[in-house]
């Protein structure tokens, strides 16, 4: 008899962790940065998109979330060391015309802020930071801190090849939607990325202050 492995859901994840996680965006201050990262590979930590280069970044990600035209166009991180578990975020219209095998997949729309009640679909209109930042909840974790997620427009670092980032002209109202959102349920977000365009949104902590180094 075959026993065939159920796949694992986003569903089935909703507050099975805890403890504060940090997101992990690819802007150019977290190069900055660098020499804090290795104090992250005993804390959460959450990766997104092209973010690969696990060497420089010393620690290896606990979760990682890829927009599904990042895995479609085969561009997704090589070889990713993830700890627990990788998400594929797109459209409900995308998924069943690709392989997402090994991958939780997570719908997204431009709906209100998720997390709490629901995850499916999640909101979308800012950036996967944005997306991430809803999983991250919806697991459990109930402090959030913001790396690298400078929102600007402009190159990336620790990409496998050159890539610029665009910024969505209605992130401004969806991440203020967002931390009104988790502030009326109890959660906190903080941003750790220095002269980070949400640093007036959800406020500003120097990442030093966070890890007590």
């Amino acid at each position: 008899m075959v026993v065939t492995k159920e796949r694992l859901t986003i569903d089935s994840l909703k507050g099975r962790y805890g403890g504060p996680v940090f997101l992990l965006g690819s802007g150019p201050s977290l190069a900055s940065q660098v020499e804090y990262l290795p104090v992250l590979k005993d804390k959460h930590t959450f990766s997104c998109n092209r973010l690969q280069q696990w060497d420089q970044l010393r620690f290896s990600p606990t979760y990682h979330a890829c927009n599904i035209n990042t895995v479609r166009k085969g561009i997704e991180p090589d070889m990713p060391r993830f700890k627990r578990h990788k998400f594929i975020v797109g459209r409900e219209r995308d998924f069943g015309y690709h392989d997402t095998s090994g991958w939780v997949e997570v719908t997204k729309s431009l709906a209100e802020p998720a997390g709490i009640d629901h995850i499916n679909p999640v909101a979308t209109g800012a950036s996967m930071s944005y997306i991430i930042a809803q999983i991250a909840v919806w697991l459990g974790h109930r402090k959030i801190y913001l790396l690298g997620c400078d929102t600007k427009e402009g190159p990336r670092v620790f990409e496998s090849e050159p890539n610029t980032h665009l910024v969505s002209p209605h992130y401004k109202e969806r991440w203020q939607e967002l931390k009104k959102f988790f502030t009326a349920n109890g959660i906190t977000i903080r941003d750790c990325t220095p002269d980070g365009a949400l640093n007036d949104i959800v406020g500003y902590t120097p990442l030093a202050k966070v890890l007590n180094v």
